[in-house]
């Protein structure tokens, strides 16, 4: 059986050895998540260790990105737009 369907939530989104994910679109990197889903825009969530070896210009690029998709998409079915934390190269 994989490792991901053994884990929990929790684990994965705790401070268990796969977890601790922040909100790299807010200040001081908090918990991913947020309290009132009713308002304001959906959080860009990664690991803390991947978020804090992003440049802060890297982390404004990345939400940049993933507001520019959340506003063009209607989210149809509640399935979530995943954005690439990685800038597409120019060519």
């Amino acid at each position: 059986m994989n490792w991901y369907k053994q884990a929990s939530l929790k684990e994965w989104f705790g401070q268990g050895k796969k977890g601790d994910w922040v909100n790299i679109c807010s200040k001081g990197l908090p918990a991913c998540g947020r309290s009132d889903t009713s308002e304001g825009g959906y959080p860009k969530c990664l690991p803390r260790s991947k978020a804090k070896n992003m440049s802060a210009s890297e982390r404004k690029s990345s939400c940049e990105r993933k507001r520019k998709v959340e506003r063009k998409s209607s989210r149809k079915e509640g399935k979530p737009n995943f954005v690439s934390t990685k800038p597409k190269k120019k060519s």
